[in-house]
This record gives C-alpha cells, sequence and structure tokens, in this order.
C-alpha cells in the first residue's frame, strides 16, 4: 500500500552526528568515504574501517541482500579499480581495471556484480566512432567465471566546474551535472546507457542480440524487483516535463506518471509502488563587491556566478494511485545527491550551498589552493539525512556528517 504523507515543511538544521540512531528492523550498516577512508557505521554508532590508503575513493553501491559492498579505488594517475568488500568475511576482493569512464557498476538480485571495462574503438552504424564496451558479469562469490556482453558505446563527453557544490554533486552523483549512465542486468535482458550522455537507452540479451531501446531518457533507475525503470524524460533545447517516466521492461511499454515539480534525482521505494525524486529550487543569487568580488574572481573566474538553492524529496505512487505526490523532506541544500532506500524508510545525501566556502575566502581564512581536503570538506558539510516512516507519519534525522558517496547495507535472507 502507498503511504500518504502530510508533512508540513520542515526547518532543516544541519546538525554533526556522529552514531546512527537504534533502528528496530534488520540491522542497517552505513558505509561511505570519510577523510579519505571507507568506513562502515553500525546501528548502535560503532565505526570500522573498511578500506584506506588510495589516492581517493567513492562510487560505493551495496548489493541488494547486504552482503558485498563494491566501490572504487583510485591509485597512482588515478586509475580507477573495482574491488567488492564482504561484509561476512571482512576480505577485500579486487575485480578489475580500466573500467569505463562515466559507466557505474551495479549488482542483480543474485548477487551478480556488473561492470564495464574499455575496448576497442570500431565504426558505428552512423559511421562515427564507437567503443565496443566489454560489459562482465561476475557472481559473487566468486566461485564461477564471469561472463561477458559487447555493446557500443558512444564517448568524448567532457566538462568541469570550478565551484565546489558542482564537483560534489558530480562526485554523488558520479556524472556531470547529474546526468548518470545507467548500467543493469535484468531477466529481460542488460539495460545500459548507449553514450556518455546519458540520454537514451538500450536493452540487449546475454548473446547481444538487440531488444529494446528507449530514446529521450536519462538518469534512469531499476525497480526492485527488476521488472520497470524510472528515468527522466529529455528533450533536448526544451523544458523537462512535470513527469517521471516508466519504462516496462517486461513489455517495452512506456507510461508517464505527473509530478509536482521538475524532478531531478530518482530512486524507487522499497516496495516499488512509488518512485522518490528530487527536485531543486532556486532560491537566491550570492552578491559580494569590491575587494569581496576579486577574492572570489581569483578562484573562480570572473563573474562566476554564485547561486543559493532549496531542495526537496518527495514520493510519487506510480502504481495503485499514479501521480499522487507526496512531500517527505526540505530544506537548505544545493542540490540532493544519493538517494536509497533502507527498511522502512529512504536515506539521502543534500550537498550544502556554497556560501561558506565562499566566505571563508572573502574573510582570508580559506585557500582552496594549499588547503587539504579535510579543511575544504569542512566548508562543504554534505549530510546524509534518514526520513524512517510508521505508518503515515515520517521522522526525519540526520545520521551522518560528511560521509560522502554512501550506500546502505541491509542484511536480507
Amino acid at each position: 500500500m502507498f503511504r500518504k504523507f502530510a508533512l508540513p515543511s520542515l526547518l532543516i538544521v544541519l546538525l554533526f552526528v556522529s552514531a546512527m540512531p537504534t533502528l528496530a528492523q534488520s540491522p542497517i550498516y552505513l558505509t561511505g568515504v570519510q577523510d579519505n577512508r571507507i568506513v562502515m557505521l553500525d546501528e548502535d554508532g560503532a565505526m570500522a574501517i573498511i578500506a584506506e590508503g588510495a589516492q581517493r575513493y567513492g562510487e560505493l553501491v551495496a548489493s541488494p541482500d547486504g552482503t558485498y559492498l563494491a566501490f572504487a579505488a583510485y591509485g597512482e594517475d588515478f586509475v580507477r579499480t573495482l574491488n567488492v568488500y564482504d561484509r561476512t568475511t571482512g576480505e577485500i576482493i579486487p575485480i578489475a581495471f580500466g573500467l569505463t569512464a562515466g559507466m557505474p557498476f551495479s549488482f542483480t538480485n543474485l548477487n551478480e556484480l556488473v561492470y564495464a571495462v574499455d575496448g576497442e574503438f570500431v565504426v558505428g552504424s552512423d559511421g562515427r566512432a564507437v567503443m565496443q564496451m566489454q560489459v562482465f558479469i561476475q557472481p559473487l562469490p566468486m566461485s564461477a567465471s564471469s561472463s561477458m556482453i559487447p555493446v557500443q558505446f558512444g564517448v568524448g563527453c567532457g566538462g568541469g566546474s570550478p565551484l565546489p557544490t558542482d564537483q560534489l554533486y558530480t562526485s554523488e552523483t558520479y556524472s556531470l551535472g547529474g546526468n548518470h549512465l545507467t548500467l543493469a542486468l535484468t531477466p529481460f535482458g542488460l539495460v545500459y546507457s548507449t553514450d556518455c550522455q546519458g540520454i537514451n537507452l538500450a536493452v540487449r540479451s546475454l548473446d547481444g542480440q538487440s531488444l529494446a531501446t528507449f530514446d529521450g531518457v536519462s538518469r534512469a533507475v531499476l525497480s526492485p524487483d527488476e521488472t520497470r525503470i524510472a528515468a527522466i524524460p529529455f528533450v533536448r533545447g526544451e523544458p523537462a516535463p512535470l513527469v517521471v517516466r516508466i519504462l516496462d521492461l517486461t513489455t517495452n511499454s512506456v507510461s508517464d506518471i505527473p509530478v509536482d515539480a521538475v524532478p531531478d534525482q530518482l530512486a524507487w521505494n522499497e516496495t516499488g509502488s512509488g518512485v522518490y525524486y528530487s527536485v531543486r529550487a532556486f532560491d537566491t543569487m550570492l552578491n559580494y563587491e569590491g575587494d569581496a568580488r576579486a577574492r572570489l574572481d581569483a578562484v573562480l573566474g570572473e563573474g562566476t556566478p554564485l547561486e543559493r538553492w532549496a531542495v526537496s524529496l518527495y514520493e510519487v505512487n506510480v502504481t495503485s494511485d499514479p501521480g499522487r505526490s507526496s512531500l517527505v523532506f526540505n530544506g537548505d541544500g544545493f542540490a540532493i545527491g544519493r538517494i536509497l532506500r533502507g527498511e522502512n524508510s529512504v536515506y539521502l545525501s543534500v550537498i550544502p550551498n556554497i556560501d561558506g566556502w565562499a566566505n571563508a575566502i572573502v574573510d582570508g581564512t580559506f585557500d582552496p589552493a594549499t588547503a587539504t581536503d579535510t579543511e575544504a570538506n569542512l566548508l562543504m558539510p554534505l549530510t546524509v539525512w534518514r526520513a524512517a516512516f510508521d505508518g503515515e507519519n515520517v521522522d526525519i534525522s540526520a545520521v551522518a556528517n560528511d560521509l560522502r558517496s554512501f550506500a546502505v547495507m541491509v542484511p536480507r535472507g
């Protein structure tokens, strides 16, 4: 049954919370990157270090049964490698390197790890060069060998931003501007973004046959039962419509569910009856003049705009009462990065606005050119929030501060 939320607007106060609250159901482990280490918090607040020593960590993904945690480690020259942490044994298993930039990795409900590795360049159907990307499917535990599906993948995207808000949003979503790619294995075939822009999807069988294409959809996420995809429609040059698009893999049919505001990031709820969608609302421009503006221009480039935003999270019914949206969370922030379901709960990371970072540059207490990552992170304190559902009620709490690229491990079975 779809929950009803009748919530007033919430005035969010950012708190530092060193421990997770006690949870009533199955044990839940919150993992993430903190001080360039992967750490794990249990429900009593005890912290364990999972991995440390790499140049950088990120892109944490937990298996559906809470046993495995896949993550990227960046070594010398920032070569990206894929590793898996086994929560039951404490072992870290190296999986692969040479991973395709921008392409995420994922787990199936059978604990198969899906990831992509760069291949050779070939001539595509439109005459342009494309990469013959190699998608591997590795069963876990590693008692069986992996299988591989070759697919064509369009490359050549680039870009970036000097703003720490944009950079943190990129890191949390592993994408430029939040437009993340999709790679998932389903009972109906391999679903993947066909190029680095992330605005088209294809479905292929395990023997490489084309089964379906879905053009003009972005930021796609797979339902818990692996039968549907939720995505945001995309038409270049046109404003985003007020809908979440549902792709039914059992029939290859498409339906649009109306929503209350333009969605930014998506995630399915626990039962598959609804989809969470985040919303960004522009607040105001930050105006600096004279010496203050000159100091910011020296770091960011002349005239770089500085904006404040507000964020919200809604849940929209996509089954019994399609289109009914309910507010789950709102507050101050540049964007919501990650949205992950727990047990009768949803977790989200809120990227802060740029005020504190900009003001520290203006008053001379912070220099990005010489600051350590820890010093920079203190001025951009990403907060992980938890919305816990009890019938028609919802309880909002901050569960971790500066826990980046977080994942939720819920042991099941």
